[in-house]
């Protein structure tokens, strides 16, 4: 969506909170109309994709599925827990909106725009070993890697003759030998946000040359010292004669965050090459990255983790979600205050509420806003105030900064912030002792009032017998594949009842609770975080 945007004009949401929650018309803004006013979790406990006659290993492949019927037990009918049809209609809707005509160029963006998915890769890019010794029918060591992405590049103007890389899909409304439509990145993105199981994995075709450019970085030793070698990757694709006959690679991928594909060296790398480095001073600074961290968790005790299988099996889930988040080392320059190539925009709600606390959406696995309007306008319009916040007083750089050569005084004197974020008068300060916004916000000062936190708005129990209902279906139709007998009569008489029963009030339980301790369950007293979270200038 955003490279699409790049292009395009945005109408913008002006009404207020409470008649954006009564309002469901279309608005012509994609981001409103697909987040806010399209998600819906009914639509996703609908069961009209589960269907006896469709092999869902073999629905809409790119290419003749690499798996067939003969290498599993079965056939499968069912794709995931959840229906993703409204997923598929708004990946449609922006690709609509992709081709059609009337783009602007805005002089913001650089040309081409570039953008970078990261994926799961449930099939793996394969790699041999070389040069090991033979023995009997042992011909090598090989090794298969799974943390994937991929390159977009959005024209934006620009001609791919002079701008195309080898390694990126170069997006096109009408493309041509070497490009890609932009349904291409449709799959791509919606495979990149598949959660495992909750939704379903996405069949992908890429180039394989793609993969003959990811070079790593290698220190060489060159008496009386070191340089550095940067060795092109080699995937050995003798055992897929798919990609060797096509030169094109098919798999199937589920969410980029699967595990940690470190998506901040992918950025650093685009940014400063593989082994440069981007000026951090406030003054010299001139890139930089920027994360938007909805989930940021709030900083607590950590208790000793026990010793038996129950607690170690608990403290595995929580370790799998945030290892595959981010690397310690790669958070670090974002924490600190002094470092202006690294920028982190991080929820706050009033009452104390930082991180997830401040997401109204946030529970169930983020998955509590498709549960109540009211929780995606809230965080709509909460994103929308924190961002005109942090571009005013965080997204900053010294104001002898060289971006800002061409200000006027009277710039200046409108847009100067200390390192706290308060406005002050420069008359009598050298520009490196006041800071200046990189975006200054021309909007009114009142354009983004922070949202009334929207207690009350979800009743768990309305939703227990479409989940049940979903779930009876998904559980009989498993059984349907996979056993056959007397015990499958068992289960579809009496155990998927009880299990389907068992479960959708577990969920509606889990959701209770997490609604009740964020304060949206009509109980709200506002949150007030165990350890205080400290807004460093420049990055948080």
């Amino acid at each position: 969506m955003l490279g699409i945007l790049t292009s395009r004009k945005v109408a913008h949401i002006t009404a207020t909170q409470q008649n954006l929650v009564a309002d469901t018309a279309s608005t012509g803004n994609p981001l409103w109309d697909i987040w806010v006013n399209s998600f819906d979790i009914t639509k996703m406990l609908n069961t009209s994709d589960i269907d006896p006659n469709q092999d869902v290993d073999k629905k809409h492949p790119p290419v003749p599925a690499a798996r067939t019927t003969d290498d599993a037990s079965a056939v499968q009918h069912v794709p995931s827990l959840l229906n993703v049809a409204m997923i598929d209609e708004a990946v449609n809707k922006t690709v609509a909106l992709a081709n059609a005509p009337g783009a602007v160029l805005r002089a913001g963006f650089s040309q081409p725009f570039r953008v970078a998915v990261t994926l799961s890769n449930l099939r793996g890019i394969p790699f041999t070993i070389k040069n090991m010794q033979p023995y009997g029918g042992f011909t090598g060591s090989a090794f298969v890697e799974h943390d994937d992405f991929a390159w977009f590049a959005f024209p934006n103007g620009a001609a791919p003759a002079d701008n195309k890389r080898e390694d990126e899909f170069w997006l096109s409304s009408n493309p041509g030998v070497g490009e890609a439509d932009f349904s291409v990145l449709g799959e791509f993105a919606a495979a990149s946000g598949s959660l495992p199981i909750g939704l379903p994995a996405r069949y992908l075709q890429r180039p394989a040359e793609h993969y003959l450019y990811r070079p790593s970085v290698r220190a060489v030793a060159t008496p009386p010292g070191y340089s550095i070698d940067y060795p092109p990757p080699a995937p050995d694709w003798s055992e897929l004669p798919d990609v060797l006959a096509a030169g094109s690679y098919t798999f199937s991928a589920v969410d980029g965050g699967c595990f940690n594909n470190d998506p901040v060296k992918l950025v650093h790398r685009a940014l400063a090459g593989m082994v440069g480095v981007n000026p951090q001073d406030a003054s010299e600074a001139n890139r930089a990255m920027l994360m938007i961290d909805p989930l940021a968790d709030q900083p607590s005790q950590l208790p000793l983790s026990g010793r038996s299988v129950v607690r170690v099996l608990g403290d595995l889930a929580g370790l799998f979600t945030q290892g595959g988040r981010y690397l310690t080392a790669d958070m670090d320059l974002f924490r600190d205050a002094d470092v202006f190539s690294r920028f982190q925009l991080v929820p706050t709600q009033t009452g104390g509420r930082v991180g997830e606390q401040a997401v109204a959406g946030a529970s169930l696995m983020a998955l509590a806003g498709w549960f109540a309007r009211e929780f995606r306008v809230h965080d709509f319009l909460l994103g929308r105030a924190n961002m005109k916040k942090f571009l005013e007083t965080e997204f900053v750089l010294a104001g002898n900064n060289s971006l800002f050569d061409k200000w006027s005084q009277h710039q200046r004197d409108q847009f100067a912030v200390d390192k706290s974020g308060n406005k002050v008068n420069i008359l009598h300060l050298a520009p490196d002792q006041y800071l200046l916004p990189i975006l200054p916000d021309l909007t009114a000062a009142d354009s983004a009032p922070l949202p009334a936190w929207p207690d009350g708005a979800c009743s768990p129990d309305d939703f227990q017998e479409p989940i049940r209902q979903r779930l009876d279906a998904v559980l009989k139709q498993l059984q349907a594949d996979n056993l056959k007998g007397p015990l499958a009569a068992v289960m579809a008489f009496i155990a998927v009842p009880l299990t389907t029963n068992l479960l959708a009030s577990a969920v509606v339980k889990m959701l209770t609770d997490q609604l009740s301790k964020a304060g949206l369950m009509g109980n709200a007293p506002p949150s007030t975080p165990k350890v205080k979270i400290e807004q460093n200038s420049g990055h948080q």
